[in-house]
């Protein structure tokens, strides 16, 4: 955008007032502004002396009798109905100029490139059951909102593909925004972005078992439509980070070419369960009895680890209490497993049926429900529940 020359800007300067709270408002205002009434100063200057007015001699035509009068007339003229429009459209200009050079690594999120990706990939996938395609694309909208009001950008001029909107791994709730890129991201790259973003995570819990605790789950629960190929990926990348190296196949996300047939998991290993198969098989039987389970829900589907597949989480009836509670004394009181917090763990099985939490929320539950334990001469009857359910299966005392 080329600015006006400095003569005018000093002119300009003398009959403008200040607007806006912040330095950088007004910095941004005052430069509008300027852009603004140079272009139609110019206009006027050209009606006024028509063919008379040269490149050479045009500057000489920028003094205080000129500019005067221009802006008597202006005020006086049905343009002054546009410049609310032309002032919009030019400070979303200066607000992206002023950023100066914007540079993004491969594996950085942009969530321009992302909004671009999510609208290619809606068009030719066919969206799940439950989700809108106008207001999923809405709310994404809404995100990028949010990080142009914090970053003081324009929108939706930022919208331009091309442009770039990077978000900070400080940002609260940083996962999600992993787990919203990740859902178009390209394939073939996700390793590479997960490294990245493993070595720039700022999070409180070891960007590992975030990933595999929240970023899938979000990934698995929030894409529009069908995304087994890249959560296979992105399971391989955990269990490789955990020192469970997998071997897929080869992925494509959209092709023309006939489909490979893929091989069935061999693997008859359970993840999360660290006892005989058979006690898994009586706490199942033992929670549906109690109520705390549908009939249908099937513990060693969720328990299980299969290549890339995960079941679908445990719909918990109880309260969360109690859920905690048993995940508590399953454990044998231990805090972590395999290095995941039980918290993560939990999160990363069961869903409850009476109230929406996040892992961190668990967390505080678990920690209420063990001190409520140690300092309380008798349980409350539904933690008792839990404790006589618990005892009844007997488990051994120890494990790995």
């Amino acid at each position: 955008m080329t600015g006006p020359p400095g003569i005018f800007i000093s002119l300009h300067g003398k009959y403008y007032k200040l607007t806006g709270n912040e330095p950088f408002q007004q910095s941004v205002n005052l430069k509008v502004d300027q852009l603004l009434h140079w272009d139609l100063f110019m206009e006027f200057l050209r009606r006024k002396y028509r063919n008379s007015l040269t490149e050479k001699n045009y500057l000489k035509k920028v003094n205080t009798t000129n500019y005067e009068l221009f802006l008597s007339q202006l005020s006086k003229t049905k343009q002054l109905l546009d410049l609310n429009n032309k002032r919009k459209v030019l400070k979303d200009q200066v607000l992206l100029e002023s950023r100066g050079s914007v540079y993004k690594t491969k594996n950085e999120i942009n969530l321009i490139d992302d909004y671009h990706a999510l609208v290619e990939q809606l068009n030719i996938s066919k969206i799940k059951p439950g989700f809108n395609k106008a207001i999923y694309l809405e709310r994404f909208l809404d995100i990028v909102k949010l990080q142009c009001t914090i970053q003081n950008l324009p929108f939706p001029a930022i919208l331009t593909k091309g442009n770039i909107l990077k978000v900070s791994p400080t940002v609260s709730g940083y996962e999600a925004y992993i787990g919203r890129t990740l859902i178009c991201y390209n394939s073939h790259k996700i390793h590479a972005f997960l490294d990245h973003q493993k070595t720039i995570w700022k999070g409180e819990y070891p960007f590992v078992q975030v990933a595999d605790a929240a970023i899938y789950s979000y990934v698995e629960k929030n894409s529009p439509f069908e995304n087994k190929e890249r959560l296979n990926i992105l399971q391989e990348w955990i269990d490789i980070q955990n020192g469970r190296p997998r071997y897929l196949t080869n992925i494509k996300i959209k092709s023309s070419s006939p489909k490979s047939k893929r091989k069935p998991a061999q693997s008859s290993r359970y993840l999360y369960w660290v006892y005989p198969l058979t006690y898994l098989t009586q706490l199942e039987r033992a929670l549906k009895k109690a109520l705390l389970i549908s009939s249908e829900a099937s513990l060693k589907s969720v328990f299980k680890e299969e290549i890339g597949i995960r079941g679908k989480k445990i719909e918990w009836k109880g309260s969360l209490k109690q859920l905690m509670f048993l995940m508590h004394l399953i454990f044998l009181q231990k805090p972590h497993f395999k290095n995941t917090p039980l918290h993560l763990v939990t999160f990363n099985l069961f869903n409850s049926t009476k109230k929406s939490y996040t892992s961190k929320g668990l967390s505080t539950i678990l920690s209420t429900v063990i001190k409520d334990a140690k300092s309380k001469d008798t349980l409350s009857n539904k933690l008792e529940v839990i404790s006589a359910l618990v005892n009844e299966l007997h488990l051994p005392k120890a494990f790995k």
